[in-house]
């Protein structure tokens, strides 16, 4: 019974850890407008950098406003581009 309830335990803490690494890949500002676009690499782990669950490359249009950006993802399938990758994370 106590290996169940470990064996469960550990599941657990599995299911509910895990972080996520982003990459800055290309950053390109608009010659015209406050837009700003970004590509990024998203991976995302479990428990150590070792356990990749999924990766993603993801690209966002970021709105300038003074000290800050607005980001948002642009391949989310309202647009034609394709957040291109597998696993966790989508």
């Amino acid at each position: 019974m106590k290996k169940i309830i470990f064996l469960l335990a550990l599941v657990a803490l599995f299911a509910v850890s895990g972080c996520l690494k982003r990459n800055v890949i290309v950053v390109k500002d608009h010659p015209g407008r406050s837009l700003t676009m970004v590509e990024t690499l998203d991976q995302y782990y479990a428990f150590h950098p070792a356990y990749v669950l999924g990766q993603y490359y993801r690209f966002w249009t970021c709105v300038d406003q003074g000290d800050t950006l607005d980001c948002k993802v642009e391949c989310d399938g309202e647009t034609d581009l394709d957040c291109i990758g597998y696993g966790w994370g989508k």
